[in-house]
């Protein structure tokens, strides 16, 4: 018998994502093998028929939908910059940002720190602020192990 291998792109991941409970995107890449580009950058991933099977179980279609909380390792880089007095603007994609960062979780993150370090450049710059890829790395990559702690801690206490 066969196990008929998919491979789902990454804005396809997300979408789904954002439709089930927290923790599918990181528990797909974990069932799946994750693909890379040429930049390092995650682009799709594989997963057999078996590791589908578990997905639909565990995150089935039909659930509804549960409310994303707020924290991850989105919401503690918001709170990272704002004990240096960066905050969010109305006019700024950093909360959307943040939000997207919490609902796809701390895999996602990790695998993504290029990109996210391209956003706060880019939101940088229309601030005409100062900008080092190296402290802004290093900035993003405390936000990722504040969220691990964090999360860490939530199942610790979990009966």
């Amino acid at each position: 018998m066969t196990n008929p291998i998919r491979i789902y792109t990454i804005e396809a991941v997300e979408a789904v994502a954002r439709m089930r409970k927290p923790g599918y995107f990181d528990e797909f890449l974990r069932q799946g093998t994750p693909l890379y580009d040429q930049h390092q950058q995650l682009r799709a991933v594989m997963l057999t028929e078996h590791g589908y099977e578990i997905m639909k179980t565990k995150y089935p279609p039909d659930e509804p939908v549960a409310i994303k909380p707020q924290s991850g390792a989105g919401t503690e880089l918001k709170g990272l910059f704002s004990l240096i007095g960066i905050k969010a603007t109305p006019n700024c994609s950093c909360n959307a940002r943040a939000r997207k960062m919490d609902e796809m979780g701390i895999e996602w993150c990790r695998n993504n720190v290029t990109t996210i370090v391209g956003w706060l450049q880019e939101e940088a710059t229309k601030r005409k602020l100062p900008f080092s890829r190296f402290a802004a790395r290093k900035i993003v990559q405390t936000a990722i192990s504040r969220a691990e702690r964090k999360q860490a801690k939530k199942e610790n206490e979990r009966p």
